[in-house]
């Protein structure tokens, strides 16, 4: 039996911005559960992707040159990604608070 599961990939800017979120939540909040919480949050998402790809919202905005990029919400946070078909991919792009500028997030990603 052949799997329709893909995998995921994350960028070097992705894995930075986990490291930061987990960093921050655990360093100065100072609180391990809740960093521990959206660390596993996060995976779980990532999983459920690889699983059904399509979940993700396009990103509709003027500045997204691209059709092929995706969000979807983790709590307080947005992830985005692309879909790789042929590889079985997703390649994750970032990961950011849903409080940051979305519009300044989504024009670093296609520049």
């Amino acid at each position: 039996m052949v799997s329709n599961s893909f995998t995921y990939r994350l960028s070097v800017t992705a894995e930075s911005d986990i490291d930061e979120i987990v960093g921050y939540i655990a360093l100065k909040l100072k609180n391990s559960v809740a960093a521990k919480s959206i660390y596993d949050e996060l995976m779980k998402k990532l999983q459920n992707l690889c699983d059904m790809p399509k979940i993700g919202h396009i990103v509709d905005n003027e500045l997204n040159r691209r059709d092929d990029v995706r969000w979807l919400p983790v709590n307080n946070y947005i992830l985005y990604y692309v879909i790789d078909d042929e590889d079985k991919m997703i390649n994750v792009l970032r990961v950011v608070s849903a409080r940051r500028d979305q519009r300044l997030i989504i024009s670093s990603m296609i520049d």
